[in-house]
């Protein structure tokens, strides 16, 4: 491995090592309305995630702290923080998985779990979208692309990746019509 490549992989462990219980911190600091340590929570994460690429993780951030500068109601925090913890959360059990398979121990780790129920709503969500031609379709893929990349059939998988960044959504929406398929059966 080159320096670069040793560098990215020393921050992607120190992500994992230093966000590992962030999205419990969040929920906490949120139900004592502590919203200035919250604010700061989602700054800092922000900034993490956009440097290793969890774009999606970086936009959710962005959107929590932008909620909690203004002092934004409770009940208008709930969405964005969930959807903040759930991005999380599948960010951090990707990125360790992937870092346990490059250290060869991937074999002590259980193996990546995801919300099958989850993933057919997000599927049924994202062929809504593509139907209708809307370009939420991408944000919606691009925020669970983790769990659906683990759910679904690599190939499947790789066919609406490849659909959506070619903004081909009628194509796109036969490949998640068939991931749909795959995952009920």
């Amino acid at each position: 491995m080159d320096g670069d490549q040793d560098l990215y992989l020393q921050v992607l462990r120190m992500f994992v090592d230093h966000t590992r219980d962030d999205g419990a911190k969040l929920l906490t600091l949120l139900g004592e309305a502590d919203w200035p340590a919250a604010e700061r929570l989602a700054h800092s994460t922000k900034s993490v995630a956009a440097s290793v690429g969890l774009k999606a993780l970086s936009e959710a951030s962005r959107e929590l702290e932008g909620l909690l500068r203004v002092k934004a109601p409770p009940e208008s925090l709930q969405g964005p923080a969930q959807r903040f913890v759930q991005l999380l959360d599948d960010a951090l059990r990707t990125v360790a998985h992937a870092l346990a398979v490059l250290d060869g121990q991937a074999d002590l780790l259980p193996p990546l779990v995801v919300d099958q129920v989850a993933c057919v709503a997000d599927l049924q969500r994202l062929v809504r979208l593509l139907r209708a031609h809307d370009g939420e379709a991408l944000d919606v893929f691009e925020a669970r692309s983790g769990s659906l990349e683990v759910a679904l059939e690599q190939a499947t998988f790789v066919a609406l990746r490849k659909a959506l960044s070619s903004f081909d959504f009628d194509a796109a929406a036969t490949q998640a019509e068939l991931a749909l398929t795959q995952l009920q059966a």
